[in-house]
């Protein structure tokens, strides 16, 4: 006698279908009750047989617990089963807390984003893949489940963004059932599309999906089309450099509603100035009168030349503007930079435009003194060339990037004949790199360069991809970003002295004796009538180091007249990193 595989029911012989539940019965040598016995007794596990033909739950050799199956579906706000066709795979769950695959369960903070690695076709499965801890779990599901898996992948990978801690900010999504997905942030989509074809199967698989493609607004048309099988697609129009090109997007039908709001609000932002880039740099700056300054401490007096204090007076203004231009850079980064593709392709966009507001500024005093030999290129290259902490990272990247693809062109060499895209001589990522590091940068972004360098992402796996920009540590990149800001008010006060003007200016020779002298002030044989003399001294040589100032502090307390010097030279907080 055999029994229904889904609700326990016993089957009479030569069933098809199970007649308490309708499943169809699975063709093959029927097991009687004695050989599923057997079996389990084989594993040294429980059958457990639920009074309303409830499906049997299994443990494993490892002891882990096998995938519940629908007879446990009751106890669960999300339960999607899919199963691939031909047997060719193994089942697998999505909950609301997990993926269970075959006899195993990954919680959702186990699992990297799960990615569509080929559509479904009619006598094909589709494909997806994740990573558990460091295992790569292949999904295949058959064609005639493709719409409720381009639902559950949604669900799914909210889920594992939610677990890992990542904020998916985007303002919309589309995941098509044929693997095309759509992300629509504020002022930009992302677009992931797999080639169609039993061609690009191969492909598809080695790089793990797409890792997706940045489209402006501008560039970006999209209208719901009809189709003959009365269902809707979204056609997707995108305008390149060798024209338009279309993607179709099948749909499903609860998405159709979404796809109607995407439509209307790119289109708005398309037409709104909300769109345009705004610059909240402050009013145009006047060059600086400096004056002497004078400070009192323990009956000894500090003098602050006219020339330090205008130095003094730019380091201060241009501190506070780069603060808050690192903050807003923070902030658009945020929004926009989400995986690999996505740094590529904004942060030298978004690096750049803050910068220019320190420079704006910079020029406008530049101008204001006379000095019209530079221009506002020659100032920010050279510039580059003196202070690019904030692209220290970016190279590094592309550096790893072109390392990568070496090492993938050398492992996939016997088989790139079906891969034309993976032959060959590489994108040339260290030619770009060289460039940056000579302060030609942004010429990588002027000259639409950028565009290539993501199309070389997209043939490293998602893996990879997901390794490098882990590596990135946002974080520590922007307070470099912040102190390049900075160092912008350096790069003017050289211009004004190179062309005349008095403004006091520190050298690497300055420094080390002020150093030198500060070292040895801590010596218990030094005479220490001389201490505060001498301690001003160095303050008068260089009064930019935190540590000369803690010291002014402990030595000779923390009055009105510390707290005035060390005010004054902007050393108002020393826990704050950006007080340096």
């Amino acid at each position: 006698m055999a029994f229904c595989t889904q609700c326990g029911n016993k089957l009479n012989d030569g069933a098809a279908f199970c007649g308490k539940c309708g499943a169809k019965v699975c063709i093959g040598t029927p097991q009687s009750q004695s050989t599923n016995n057997g079996f389990f007794n084989k594993l040294n596990s429980t059958v457990q047989k639920a009074v309303n033909g409830a499906q049997q739950v299994v443990s494993d050799l490892s002891g882990s617990q096998s995938a519940n199956t629908t007879s446990n579906n009751t106890s669960h706000i999300m339960y999607e089963v899919f199963t691939p066709a031909l047997g060719l795979g193994k089942k697998f769950i999505f909950t609301e807390n997990s993926l269970i695959y075959g006899s195993a369960e990954y919680r959702y903070a186990e699992l990297t984003q799960i990615n569509i690695v080929n559509p479904p076709r009619p006598i094909s499965n589709g494909v997806a893949q994740t990573r558990a801890n460091g295992k790569c779990l292949t999904l295949a599901f058959e064609y005639s489940q493709k719409e409720r898996f381009a639902s559950a992948l949604t669900y799914a990978n909210e889920q594992i963004a939610s677990a890992n801690g990542i904020n998916q900010n985007y303002k919309y999504i589309l995941q098509s059932p044929n693997g095309t997905k759509l992300e629509v942030y504020e002022d930009y989509a992302i677009l992931y599309y797999l080639k169609s074809g039993y061609s690009s199967i191969l492909s598809n698989s080695m790089k793990g999906g797409s890792s997706g493609s940045i489209v402006y607004f501008s560039d970006l048309a999209l209208q719901l089309v009809s189709t003959v099988e009365n269902t809707s697609d979204l056609q997707i129009d995108i305008l390149g450099n060798n024209g338009t090109s279309t993607i179709s997007m099948p749909l499903n039908q609860q998405d159709v509603d979404t796809a109607k709001a995407v439509i209307s609000y790119i289109e708005e932002m398309k037409n709104s100035e909300q769109n345009e880039p705004q610059e909240t740099a402050p009013d145009n700056w006047e060059p600086i009168v400096g004056s002497i300054k004078k400070f009192s401490i323990c009956g000894k007096e500090l003098e602050i030349s006219e020339s330090m204090d205008i130095f003094n007076s730019y380091r201060l203004k241009f501190r506070e503007l780069a603060s808050a231009c690192a903050d807003n850079a923070r902030k658009e980064y945020d929004r926009k930079v989400q995986n690999l593709s996505t740094f590529l392709g904004f942060y030298p966009k978004i690096y750049q435009s803050y910068l220019s507001i320190l420079i704006k500024q910079s020029m406008n005093i530049l101008i204001s003194e006379g000095i019209w030999t530079v221009t506002e290129d020659s100032f920010e290259q050279q510039h580059l060339a003196d202070f690019h902490l904030g692209m220290n990272d970016y190279t590094t990247t592309l550096e790893s990037i072109e390392l990568t693809l070496q090492a993938n062109r050398r492992r996939m060499s016997n088989i790139t004949s079906f891969i034309p895209n993976l032959s060959g001589g590489g994108f040339g990522l260290k030619g770009a790199v060289k460039g940056i590091a000579t302060a030609t940068a942004f010429n990588i972004v002027r000259d639409g360069a950028e565009a290539g360098l993501i199309n070389s992402v997209s043939n490293i796996n998602q893996a990879q991809q997901a390794e490098l920009y882990g590596c990135i540590k946002p974080d520590y990149l922007f307070e470099c970003i912040f102190t390049d800001y900075w160092r912008v008010f350096l790069s003017l006060v050289f211009l004004l002295n190179k062309n005349g003007k008095s403004i006091w200016w520190l050298t690497n020779e300055t420094t080390q004796q002020a150093n030198n002298i500060f070292q040895n002030i801590s010596n218990p044989n030094f005479p220490q009538d001389r201490l505060l003399d001498v301690f001003l001294d160095i303050l008068k040589t260089n009064p930019y180091n935190a540590e000369y100032h803690k010291f002014m502090v402990s030595r000779f307390g923390e009055n009105e007249e510390t707290t005035a010097i060390k005010n004054y030279f902007g050393y108002t907080d020393f826990d704050n990193p950006r007080i340096i």
